[in-house]
C-alpha cells in the first residue's frame, strides 16, 4: 500500500498576523485568501483524490479553494483540529504575561498525562489525537490526499510519525525547530512495504515555494 499526503497549513489570519492564541471561528484574512489559491495552483499539477481539513473557518476557506481548484470532493473532520487552548488564554497575544505565567504552569507539569489547567489539551490528548488521525488516513481509500489542518497539530502528527514514543520534551524541541508557514507543505508518504517505523515517511518540510510572489510571499518567513 502506497499513499501521499499534503498536510497543509491554512492561510494566514489577522490572529497569526497578531500573534494571538487562536480563537476557533477565525477566518482567513485576504491576504490568507491569496495565499490558499496559490497553494491550490500548485496542487492543480497533482492528481489529488480528496481534499480533508479541520471543521475551523480558516482551515475550512483553504480547503474549499484547493478542492474548487482541483475538482475534488472536501470532507471536514474533527481530528485535524488545532490544539485546543486553555479558556483563558484564547485570544490573547502570545506574550501577554499572563498567558506566559500559565504556559510556564503547564510546563512544570508536562510529563504528567493526567494534569491539566482548566479546559485544554495536553501532550498525552494530542499524540493520542495524532494516532487515530494518521490510522484513519491510512484506511482512506485514495493514493493522493491534501489535508489542510493547523501548525501546532501538525507539528503533533509529524513528531509522531519521526518517533511513536516522542516525549513531551522532544516535542517541545521538535516545535520550536522546525517552523511552518502559512499554507506550508509538509509531504508524507504512506508505504507500508518499504519502511521499518510507523510505515510513514516524511518527504519534505515547510514547502512554500508558492509564496514567493512578491506581493503575497514577501513577509512570510
Amino acid at each position: 500500500m502506497k499513499k501521499t499526503v499534503y498536510f497543509t497549513r491554512h492561510g494566514e489570519t489577522a490572529g497569526n498576523v497578531q500573534d494571538l492564541v487562536q480563537d476557533p471561528n477565525i477566518p482567513l484574512s485576504e491576504k490568507g485568501i491569496r495565499q490558499a489559491r496559490l497553494v491550490a495552483d500548485r496542487f492543480l499539477t497533482l492528481s489529488v483524490d480528496l481534499v480533508l481539513s479541520s471543521d475551523y473557518p480558516r482551515a475550512v476557506e483553504t480547503a474549499e479553494i484547493i478542492a474548487a481548484q482541483c475538482s475534488v470532493p472536501h470532507e471536514q473532520h474533527l481530528y485535524f483540529r488545532e490544539r485546543r487552548g486553555a479558556k483563558e488564554v484564547v485570544g490573547k497575544p502570545r506574550l501577554d504575561p499572563e498567558v506566559q505565567r500559565i504556559y510556564k504552569e503547564m510546563q512544570k507539569h508536562k510529563d504528567d498525562a493526567e494534569w491539566r489547567y482548566s479546559d485544554e489539551e495536553n501532550f498525552y490528548d494530542l499524540i493520542a489525537r495524532a494516532k487515530q488521525a494518521l490510522a484513519f488516513l491510512e484506511a482512506l481509500p485514495g493514493t493522493t490526499i491534501v489535508v489542510v489542518t493547523h501548525a501546532i497539530f501538525l507539528k503533533h502528527i509529524l513528531s509522531m510519525i519521526w518517533s511513536e514514543k516522542v516525549t513531551p520534551e522532544e516535542f517541545q524541541n521538535f516545535r520550536t525547530t522546525f517552523r511552518i508557514e502559512n499554507t506550508g507543505i509538509a509531504t508524507c508518504i504512506l508505504d507500508s512495504e518499504h519502511t521499518i517505523h510507523t510505515g510513514w515517511q516524511i518527504i519534505t518540510w515547510n514547502d512554500h515555494a508558492h509564496l514567493a510572489d512578491p506581493v503575497v510571499g514577501k513577509d512570510a518567513s
